[in-house]
């Protein structure tokens, strides 16, 4: 597994993941993101303090990906600190995709200057979970009933970690 910045040319590639993670129930998303939607989206990500990275097989496949976005764009006193997100194609669970897309974004948030990384997940998203207790993430809040996915209300959970 190699890793690489992910370009406009990926997108096609990043939008199909992301809107898998989007069917699975896995984001506060209920609607499938356009390509133009997920272009729209990129363009934050442009920034080199806020990148796309992408986990490629030996065949080139993207395996999955992981960005580190703002916190509160536009507040001084919080730009030290950068939110996580992260998914990895169905083809390729279970094979340490994930874990080595947090180590690696962890890495570059560092040396970015980040000083604090978080996720906000859905409570029924238990494999993130796992994966960010794992990694030593903290659970840092719970915001009740917040998320509603064909009328059954769920948590949003905020993990998070001093890095």
């Amino acid at each position: 597994m190699i890793f690489r910045i992910c370009n406009i040319n990926d997108l096609p590639a990043v939008n199909l993941i992301y809107n898998e993670g989007i069917r699975n129930q896995t984001n506060a998303r209920s609607k499938e993101l356009t390509l133009t939607e997920q272009e729209q989206w990129f363009e934050v990500h442009k920034d080199p303090k806020f990148p796309v990275i992408l986990a490629i097989d030996d065949n080139n496949e993207i395996m999955g990906w992981v960005s580190l976005s703002p916190y509160r764009k536009g507040r001084e006193a919080l730009s030290r600190s950068t939110e996580i997100s992260y998914y990895v194609s169905s083809n390729h669970f279970r094979k340490g995709v994930g874990k080595s897309l947090v180590i690696e974004a962890e890495k570059i948030a560092r040396q970015i200057g980040h000083h604090v990384i978080f996720a906000i997940t859905i409570a029924s998203n238990i494999p993130s979970h796992k994966l960010l207790y794992k990694m030593g993430y903290e659970k840092w809040g719970e915001m009740k009933e917040i998320a509603c996915f064909d009328g059954k209300f769920m948590d949003q959970i905020y993990f998070g970690k001093i890095i």
